[in-house]
């Protein structure tokens, strides 16, 4: 069975690793996905790959935005590199 990966969800993009992560990641021609806790303008001044963003302003209190939940297919992937996250889901 073939499953190429189309999408990738990534947590901690702006980071050193996860920055060349995602850059790996568009290198593959994946669709990319960033989850953070600023805001997209704020996010925007320092990353300036192309990708879908998404706010997730409080990590340890919750589950991901309801909008990014629409990556229900089973052909994409989910990087968590946030390491301030202490909740379990």
């Amino acid at each position: 069975m073939n499953c190429k990966i189309k999408r990738v969800l990534v947590t901690g993009a702006t980071g050193k690793i996860g920055y060349n992560i995602c850059l790996a990641i568009l290198e593959s021609e994946m669709e990319l996905i960033v989850l953070g806790r600023k805001n997209e303008t704020n996010f925007r001044q320092e990353f300036s790959l192309p990708c879908k963003y998404f706010q997730w302003s409080n990590p340890a209190k919750g589950l991901p935005p309801v909008q990014a939940d629409g990556l229900n297919e089973k052909k994409w992937k989910f990087v968590h590199l946030e390491l301030t996250a202490q909740k379990t889901w």
